[in-house]
């Protein structure tokens, strides 16, 4: 059978077209949607100090969930750019942004995070979110957001620690365990969240914040960016899960949500450091 998932972080890489377009975008909005991302999607203004009249990136911005939101803030003064590789995904933020009437504020553009089109000092705020843990060297990544932001302004990550992620309910689970230790393995970087305050220091960020944002969740049809299905297609295939199994703990992670004893806990993270003043 061949992969057409996107559970792996390859699938999320310049140049990937494994996964179904439409199914990858319809993921993206759900995920987006749902707690913990939701949670961490509104503590972002909590944290960051973002006023009007900025000039601001989303890095890997996908199809544009927080671009709106970027761009009623600072206003029509300000200036925001949502920047990913992918022009599908950028054509759905298109179409978010034009919904909303906020073209004159909103740019677009195709481009790769590690070497973008801009020269340094550009922005007042680079943020970036569930994007660095799919990264080769998310430090580098972390370093190039840090060039393009002028001395005073702020670089921000938002991502998920998948190590932390721990399922329990009238369920089969070792076998929910071995779906998400597949889930895992797959991801470059699982624990990036938990990372993030040492690796903003290893960029050179100072006044650096790292802000928890958890979630329970106990309803099965919310835990859809786990990818079980499909991740626990991956171990029958490597002949680690049965079939049987693997349909007996789906239905049972069903069950145990219908009866009220599932519970899942995610945790994500905002970081946020402030680029040193220059000399």
């Amino acid at each position: 059978m061949s992969d057409k998932s996107f559970v792996g972080s390859p699938r999320w890489s310049p140049g990937s077209t494994g996964a179904p377009r439409a199914e990858l975008i319809e993921f993206l909005e759900r995920a987006g949607r749902a707690s913990p991302a939701r949670d961490a999607a509104e503590r972002w203004f909590d944290v960051v100090p973002l006023r009007q009249g900025q000039r601001v990136i989303d890095a890997g911005c996908g199809i544009g969930l927080m671009l709106p939101r970027f761009a009623r803030a600072v206003g029509s003064s300000g200036h925001v750019v949502g920047l990913d590789h992918a022009e599908d995904l950028l054509e759905r933020a298109r179409e978010r942004v034009h919904a909303e009437a906020l073209d004159a504020v909103v740019e677009l553009r195709g481009g790769d995070i590690n070497r973008m089109d801009f020269p340094a000092g550009t922005f007042d705020i680079a943020t970036t979110e569930r994007v660095l843990m799919h990264q080769e060297d998310p430090t580098a990544t972390l370093r190039e957001l840090r060039r393009i932001v002028k001395p005073g302004g702020f670089v921000v990550a938002v991502e998920p620690d998948l190590r932390c992620c721990r399922l329990d309910g009238n369920v089969d689970l070792e076998a929910i365990q071995l779906m998400l230790e597949r889930l895992v393995k797959g991801v470059r970087n699982p624990s990036v969240g938990s990372e993030l305050y040492r690796r903003m220091h290893e960029a050179g960020l100072v006044e650096r914040k790292l802000v928890p944002v958890s979630a329970i969740i106990t309803r099965a049809e919310d835990l859809h960016f786990l990818r079980l299905r499909e991740t626990s297609r991956k171990l029958v295939e490597d002949g680690l899960l049965s079939q049987e199994r693997m349909l007996g703990a789906l239905a049972g992670l069903e069950e145990s949500s219908r009866e009220g004893t599932l519970a899942c806990f995610v945790g994500y993270f905002i970081a946020v450091g402030r680029v040193p003043e220059a000399l």
